[in-house]
């Protein structure tokens, strides 16, 4: 495995995450913020905007391919399927 593939790998806990509440039900975004930061996950906060899409489920989101193994960890973490790069 060489370097470039190795980076791609890393999983980055002082990634910031923002968790948005996509539900009714009230609460949900602090509470997964809270667990994402008794996870490890130094950054993760959450915030009362609303997500500019309709989602079907749970997804985490990411922008940049380094941050892909981040994501992937906070959806296991988060025990939901989904992390795809916007």
């Amino acid at each position: 495995m060489n370097a470039s593939t190795l980076a791609d790998i890393v999983v980055d806990k002082n990634t910031a995450i923002t968790v948005y509440n996509g539900t009714t039900v009230r609460g949900l975004a602090s509470r997964v913020a809270n667990a994402l930061t008794a996870a490890g996950y130094a950054k993760a906060k959450f915030t009362t905007a609303k997500w500019p899409a309709t989602l079907d489920q749970t997804t985490v989101f990411y922008s940049k391919d380094s941050q892909a193994a981040t994501a992937a960890a906070v959806a296991k973490a988060l025990k939901v399927a989904k992390a795809e790069k916007t």
